[in-house]
């Protein structure tokens, strides 16, 4: 039986291994923008029947905005200072661009437009992302931004 400080040096390493992982697929895939399944390292999975009803919705806090490509040690430090996140099952890295600026996000999927709405507002998001018709759908004044 491994001692405790041998394990803690051996999920230390297991970690480092999987922020460059995320990291490096992260650099390579910009500057196009993409939703990313961190766990799976792959594009996010749904049944094919339920994408007509799911959104992408990004979570406030785990946002980075960059006036230009961030470099993969922006990525890496982005990915570390977020990697608990990025370990729970459902949580996505969004990447896109919008007026400018590169972000990095965390996001979820959500079933159904006024509750991807309503977390989007809750969250102080402008739009969420409709998967099926790959569009941006801007939250409504309905959804007022909460302070």
């Amino acid at each position: 039986m491994k001692d405790s400080k041998n394990t803690s040096i051996d999920l230390i390493k297991e970690n480092r291994k999987s922020i460059s992982r995320i990291a490096n697929k992260i650099y390579k895939i910009l500057p196009k923008a993409f939703t990313y399944d961190p766990l799976l390292d792959c594009p996010p999975k749904f049944r094919r029947d339920d994408v007509p009803f799911i959104y992408i919705v990004s979570l406030k806090g785990y946002e980075a905005r960059y006036t230009k490509r961030p470099t993969l040690a922006e990525i890496k430090a982005w990915v570390r200072l977020n990697y608990q996140m990025l370990c729970v099952s459902g949580h996505y890295i969004g990447v896109w661009w919008y007026e400018g600026y590169y972000y990095l996000d965390i996001s979820i999927a959500v079933f159904g437009e006024a509750r991807a709405l309503a977390i989007a507002s809750a969250n102080h998001q402008v739009c969420i992302f409709h998967l099926a018709s790959k569009r941006d759908i801007p939250v409504p004044e309905q959804y007022p931004k909460a302070s």
